[in-house]
């Protein structure tokens, strides 16, 4: 028998974001095409999925000086996709906003965490809305507005519950 190798965080994560609309809009099923692997018009195209691929294994190894170092191919192919796959793109933007929070640069993980928090919003994914609101909180409680990190980890803890 051949080894089969665990599904990406990616096609996880494409494949739960198209389950959640088919479910939303009362359909079920009718988005299995996605995991049959058969080419779509909402599949990213493989150079869009290479490039996810390769900042899921960067940030699978914790090298987030690696992340950031691809930040520009990342955010082109987060926007390509956002209309595709929101949830890739959605991901694409927290793991940008957990480098550059780990590297120092608050400022720019609070840009890349508020644009997470605007795809999940859109997508309605409560969960994703609730952990970016508490990496902006994080952000912003290092860059001391603790007010804003106080008011986005109420955000957060409110949709927890």
């Amino acid at each position: 028998m051949p080894h089969r190798r665990s599904p990406s965080l990616t096609r996880t994560l494409s494949l739960w974001c198209c389950q959640t609309k088919a479910c939303k809009a009362g359909h079920k099923g009718k988005c299995a095409t996605v995991s049959t692997g058969t080419r779509t018009a909402a599949k990213p195209t493989a150079n869009q999925m290479s490039v996810l691929f390769m900042i899921e294994h960067l940030a699978d190894a914790g090298d987030w000086r690696g992340v950031a170092a691809q930040e520009r191919a990342a955010v082109v192919v987060a926007a390509a996709v956002r209309h595709l796959v929101p949830c890739n793109s959605a991901w694409v933007y927290s793991a940008l906003g957990n480098a550059h929070y780990t590297l120092g640069d608050f400022a720019k993980a609070l840009e890349n965490h508020t644009q997470r928090l605007e795809i999940s919003k859109e997508v309605g994914d409560r969960v994703g809305e609730s952990q970016a609101y508490g990496n902006l909180g994080n952000a912003c409680f290092s860059l001391g507005d603790y007010s804003k990190a106080i008011e986005d980890h109420t955000q957060s803890l409110a949709l927890d519950r």
